[in-house]
């Protein structure tokens, strides 16, 4: 497998995604009147947006080169 491959991005973003959402869910606990846990959740949204345009992305490249 590539490292750069899609599936490795996928991974990546996934993993960093469930990081974010278990502190949103952390500091929801620990911290309940705090904007802290929107902030991760916040992050892990942009992530989620990343991942799936370089995904869209990196299918239109290859069909583009095929």
């Amino acid at each position: 497998m590539m490292r750069g491959g899609l599936l490795h991005r996928l991974s990546i973003g996934l993993a960093a995604v469930g990081i974010a959402l278990s502190l949103s869910a952390a500091t929801r606990i620990l911290f309940p009147d705090t904007f802290l846990p929107d902030v991760f959740q916040l992050i892990a949204l942009i992530v989620l947006f990343y991942v799936g345009y370089s995904a869209w992305l990196s299918a239109h490249q290859m069909k583009a080169e095929a």
